[in-house]
């Protein structure tokens, strides 16, 4: 999940990366490479303790988390994300900014981390909610989360939900399935993590300076793989909402999206723009009853589980 970071970084968005998303993942690394151990007196390190796991090196992409004993498909929650809680001005000082440029703080807090052997490549960002950003890349703030790298949501490798609250601006982790011991712990990093951010061209002239923040918080969750945000994208190109022009072609990228999830109603809106033929897709009757049918059973299981929660992975 390495990305390169140019002196010319791009305009400071919701999620903070060169490829839309709410964290640039670390762990996407070259076979070979290797992560640095982090000292066992760190909170990263002693956190794997209080859990059910371990960290090792995965001999293709650096370090990972491993289950240590049995985890059973149960809600119960694995542990959160945690770090460091910033600003979105912090992260844009820290992480985008020419260090020939830094401040005073930020130079020191490089100094800092570099003193320890933490990196400082702004590859841990998770974005919870608007301008609450929790950075787990040093160590001795953040927990055995950090470890956990991506597994493709339709693999069996896949073990893991990524769950949040928009409200509470919190990040946690339960088992997608039973979990064996020494299985490597494995969530999706979202199907749009590497597709650039928006241009400009796709707002409105008239858009406010909130809807704009909205739509850089719902674009940042969408490209981690949040549901919700999947759908609420959809539904402003599709109707033109939130300052946006109407896209056919975005609009129903982000109802799929959100629909390979079970989210009810972007698969009712599928249903919808198919039986009506918009947005450039065929009109079939066949294609809409399955998708109305997909989105009762999505919301009769919403409704069995009583999840009310956001997930991604």
């Amino acid at each position: 999940m390495s990305f390169l970071v140019t002196s010319m970084a791009p305009a400071l968005t919701e999620g903070i990366s060169i490829k839309q998303s709410g964290r640039k993942y670390s762990a996407i690394l070259q076979p070979g490479m290797r992560g640095i151990q982090p000292p066992a007196s760190s909170k990263a390190m002693v956190s794997c303790s209080e859990a059910k796991v371990f960290v090792a090196d995965t001999g293709v992409y650096g370090l990972g988390a491993y289950a240590s004993e049995i985890i059973p498909e149960d809600g119960s929650i694995l542990g959160y994300y945690e770090g460091e809680r910033i600003d979105r001005a912090t992260v844009g000082k820290r992480y985008y900014e020419v260090q020939d440029n830094e401040d005073i703080e930020t130079k020191n807090w490089r100094k800092g981390r570099n003193a320890r052997g933490v990196g400082t490549s702004g590859d841990y960002l998770f974005n919870p909610a608007p301008d609450c950003y929790i950075d787990g890349e040093d160590w001795d703030k953040a927990n055995w989360a950090r470890f956990m790298n991506h597994g493709p949501i339709e693999s069996e490798s896949n073990n893991v939900k990524v769950m949040f609250s928009r409200e509470e601006a919190t990040i946690w982790f339960v088992a997608r399935r039973l979990i064996q011991v020494g299985e490597e712990l494995l969530y999706s990093y979202g199907d749009d993590y590497f597709l650039p951010s928006f241009k400009d061209s796709k707002a409105r002239p008239e858009q406010t300076d909130a809807e704009v923040e909205e739509v850089k918080f719902l674009t940042s969750a969408a490209a981690t793989g949040f549901s919700d945000a999947q759908y609420l994208l959809g539904r402003a190109f599709h109707l033109g909402e939130l300052g946006l022009l109407v896209d056919g072609p975005l609009a129903v990228r982000y109802y799929g999206d959100a629909g390979k999830q079970g989210d009810p109603a972007a698969l009712r809106a599928l249903g919808t723009l198919h039986e009506r033929g918009l947005l450039g897709l065929p009109q079939s009757t066949e294609q809409a009853q399955s998708y109305f049918q997909a989105a009762r059973a999505a919301k009769k299981k919403s409704l069995d589980d009583g999840d009310g929660t956001n997930q991604i992975g």
